[in-house]
């Protein structure tokens, strides 16, 4: 399965692999980050509430519930998928996925991430479903929560 999504907001490519998938995103406008949208913590509360519980590891050792108000939008995107495979999965069985977020900015245009989801060739059945979830998710808070504009370079990492 390779599925492809493009939209004014955000567009990626989806490679598959037998143990993992790789999404290769970009974001386009010119925000990157959820420090674009202040209402986005809300927004997540009413709409998604369980991905504010997903584990995360970064640098400071923050929760997802605390790392999602300052993160690339690409994060952020492999937490809903995430999320919405473990919901999907624990219907009918135990569910834990993990992904990674990377991004090179010197290299790749700014608004580009690599995502990669582990996920086994038995539970890739779930993937379509989360990634279209999430698609809407991100789509709808572009669409209610117009981004504010960002300072120029504020999300530069290495």
């Amino acid at each position: 399965m390779m599925r492809n999504y493009q939209s004014a907001n955000f567009q990626y490519q989806t490679l598959i692999h037998h143990q993992h998938a790789d999404l290769i995103m970009n974001f386009p406008k010119a925000c990157w980050s959820t420090t674009c949208f202040p209402e986005m913590y809300h927004f997540l509360q009413v709409r998604q509430p369980s991905v504010l519980e997903t584990t995360c590891f970064n640098d400071e050792n923050l929760t997802f519930s605390e790392e999602v108000k300052q993160t690339e939008m690409g994060h952020l995107f492999e937490h809903l998928v995430i999320d919405q495979l473990c919901q999907l999965k624990a219907k009918t069985d135990d569910a834990e996925f993990e992904g990674c977020t990377e991004w090179n900015w010197w290299k790749y245009p700014i608004g580009s991430f690599k995502v990669t989801i582990n996920i086994n060739h038995q539970d890739q059945k779930y993937l379509d479903h989360a990634l279209r979830t999430s698609e809407q998710l991100i789509e709808d808070l572009y669409a209610h929560l117009p981004p504010k504009s960002s300072p120029k370079g504020a999300f530069v990492s290495s």
